[in-house]
């Protein structure tokens, strides 16, 4: 009988044991769980965050090159007005000439 209780002891000893390590690994994993749960949500938003950056760089690529091809044509403009005083600068020079 004194070695049953005895066994009993060690078994509720071994058992309690366990219980308290179960425990300790339900906690565990509880907190784990909350962790990849927090770094899920952290994934979603950079990725949202991404797409939004994403988005903006290719409206500032389009504006860019609108901006490029309007300096473009400005360029040609400007040398398209000197070519054109030149020109007159020549035919005024000429019809000076000829009023002499």
């Amino acid at each position: 009988l004194i070695d049953r209780k005895a066994q009993l002891n060690k078994l509720e000893q071994r058992n309690k044991v366990l219980e308290e390590g179960r425990k300790r690994h339900d906690s565990a994993i509880k907190e784990f769980e909350a962790q990849a749960s927090q770094a899920r949500q952290e994934r979603a938003q950079m990725e949202k965050q991404l797409r939004q950056e994403r988005s903006k760089v290719v409206e500032l690529e389009k504006s860019n090159a609108a901006l490029l091809a309007e300096k473009v044509a400005h360029v040609q403009a400007v040398a398209d007005l000197q070519v054109q005083a030149l020109r007159e600068a020549d035919l005024y020079k000429e019809l000076k000439r000829n009023a002499e």
